[in-house]
Order: C-alpha cells, then sequence, then structure tokens
C-alpha cells in the first residue's frame, strides 16, 4: 500500500514489489474490502491516495517504523547490549 502510495502507478509499484500488476491490484482491492472503502482512487494511468489511503498509510508507516526498533531492540539484547 505504501509503494503504490509513493509510485502513484500500480504498474511501477508491482516491478518494485517484485510483483505481477494483477497480484499487487488483487492485494490492494482485498485490502480495500477489509478496511470497507476504496483506498485509491484510480485513474487510467496512475493512482492517487483517498484521503482514508492516506490515513492508513500513515499508520502504516508508524508501524513499520515500530517494527524496525523491535528488531533492533531484539538484535542488541541477543548481543547482550540490553
Amino acid at each position: 500500500m505504501l509503494v503504490v502510495a509513493e509510485e502513484k502507478c500500480i504498474t511501477r509499484a508491482a516491478a518494485r514489489l517484485y510483483l505481477s500488476q494483477p497480484a499487487l491490484s488483487r492485494r490492494i482491492r482485498r485490502l480495500e474490502l477489509s478496511v470497507g472503502t476504496s483506498l485509491f482512487l484510480r485513474h487510467s494511468r496512475s493512482v492517487a491516495p483517498t484521503p482514508a489511503g492516506n490515513a492508513l498509510a500513515e499508520h502504516a508507516q508508524h508501524v513499520i517504523v515500530a517494527a524496525e526498533v523491535a528488531l533492533q531492540s531484539a538484535r542488541a539484547a541477543a548481543c547482550g547490549r540490553r
């Protein structure tokens, strides 16, 4: 979802994620069904996040940062630094 929002193009996002465009489109549709709303406005050659998409992307970015901090903390603990 974040890569699609950054690229503003499902085809480029799919290439960046090493997925086919149809596979990424299906994943986005499933996410939209799960959330219960559209996350992107689809245009002929581009996409743009909806307000709901922007809100989800902001929170998703926080989750990614928190996960990275958790991994660093676990690695530090494994090395006896915590």
